[in-house]
Order: structure tokens, then sequence, then C-alpha cells
């Protein structure tokens, strides 16, 4: 966190208020973009293809590998989208 800013809240919002329609969360990719495709009348694919998968050595998540002082930093930086998006300190 300490080479740029990573939070991206200022991406979606205006004077701190959602502008956007949909955010769609990593978590639930798939089936938020099946369901943005249903909206605007375009199908998505069974599969998402998988980028990235073996960038990391353990694939535990990340609130069983962290620190309680990094993920202060983490929190301190995102705290807006944890909020936002219901996300659990």
């Amino acid at each position: 966190l300490r080479a740029g800013s990573y939070a991206s809240y200022s991406y979606y919002t205006i004077d701190g208020e959602p502008v956007v329609d949909e955010i769609l969360r990593q978590e639930t990719l798939h089936d938020d973009l099946r369901r943005v495709g249903a909206q605007l009348g375009f199908p998505v694919a069974d599969e998402l293809r998988r980028m990235k998968t073996r960038s990391r050595k353990d694939p535990r998540p990340a609130r069983e590998i962290l620190s309680d002082a990094q993920k202060d930093v983490i929190y301190a930086v995102c705290q807006k989208e944890f909020e936002l998006l219901g996300y659990e300190r």
C-alpha cells in the first residue's frame, strides 16, 4: 500500500455519493455479470476466464493470512469501500 493509492472510491463517486448503476463484487462477479447482462440484453459466458490464479502461493483468504496491523492499514485506506459494500472489518 505504500507504493500508491489503491482505494477506488473516487472513481465511481461524486462528492462522496455513488454515481454508477451497479457495483460488481469480485466474490460474486459471475452472478453479477449475468444479472447485468440480462438487464441489458446480452449473454454472459457460462464460465469466466481465470486470470492470475497462480500468483498467490497461499490460497487461504486474506483475513487468515494478514496480521492485525496489515488489516488496519487496508481498512484505513479502503474504509469507504468497506462501508459501501458491507464488508466486515
